[in-house]
């Protein structure tokens, strides 16, 4: 199997098993990536993040003394 062959494979399987995962997964999945993925980032580098993508206001409403509430939805939003 060639390189691009196995990057298919990869992808087929990757599509599966989304195929195969209901919404709660889904989230979790998703959770628990991006925490996996900014686990070792400091806060400065949080910070410029949520700014850099989404502006102070955002990280603002997201501090911990915020009163915001995060939920998740069944409607699907534009990736940004």
């Amino acid at each position: 199997m060639n390189e691009s062959e196995l990057e298919t494979l990869k992808e087929n399987y990757t599509h599966m098993i989304i195929d195969g995962m209901d919404m709660d997964t889904l989230i979790t999945f998703a959770f628990d990536s991006i925490m996996e993925n900014i686990e070792t980032w400091n806060e400065e580098e949080v910070k410029a993040e949520i700014v850099d993508l989404y502006g102070e206001e955002t990280l603002k409403d997201l501090s911990p003394d915020s009163s915001i509430k995060v939920s998740y939805s069944d409607t699907m939003k534009p990736a940004s």
